[in-house]
């Protein structure tokens, strides 16, 4: 079996790889620190922001609200229920494939596996308030609301959207899960 890998990233204060290298190279810290006015205009309440553990800092990704969602298939509607993290893994894992040297979704990439790892759908508790998790009646939205947030899916989606048709697996080991993605997929590898 042959290995052909290519790398992408987004990262907090860095859009790219080669953005995140020049981060670290000149040991730079991306923590973005947040303004009364900016917690306001977010709608952070004020027993909230003005309290005295409250720490108004952050490491944010910025552009995660341009995800192009008909450029993958989507439409509008499931789009602004899908979690931040599946959007921006969609979109990095675009990039990686490219950056392998290959066009996404050419058939060209013979048993192209997809190892993941993503937080927990945070989004859809704070943000979309359960969303369509609520309405058990209206079992599409249901569905779209589920595949869009559940950490489970992501590595299926992306494979599924890009045509791989190489292992898919999701991996969850708590704060390990992106190193332990990592060196399953390097098995993977090596196991041909």
């Amino acid at each position: 079996a042959v290995a052909i890998t290519g790398m992408a990233g987004r990262f907090p204060g860095a859009a790219d790889i080669d953005a995140f290298w020049q981060l670290l190279r000149e040991g730079r810290d991306s923590l973005r620190r947040f303004s009364k006015e900016e917690l306001i205009a977010k709608g952070v309440p004020a027993e909230v922001w003005s309290h005295a553990d409250f720490v108004s800092a952050g490491y944010v990704c910025d552009d995660i609200d341009m995800f192009d969602a008909a450029f993958f298939g989507i439409t509008p509607s499931e789009a602004s229920i899908m979690d931040p993290q599946h959007r921006v893994f969609m979109e990095v894992a675009w990039t990686a494939v490219e950056n392998a040297g290959y066009a996404p979704r050419s058939g060209l990439m013979p048993d192209t596996g997809v190892f993941a790892a993503c937080g927990i759908d945070g989004y859809l508790i704070h943000h979309l308030e359960g969303g369509a998790l609520k309405t058990p009646l209206d079992p599409g939205s249901l569905f779209a609301t589920e595949v869009g947030n559940e950490k489970d899916y992501i590595a299926t989606r992306v494979a599924y959207a890009m045509n791989l048709t190489g292992p898919a697996m999701t991996i969850n080991s708590a704060c390990s899960s992106g190193l332990v993605a990592v060196a399953q997929a390097s098995q993977s590898i090596l196991s041909g």
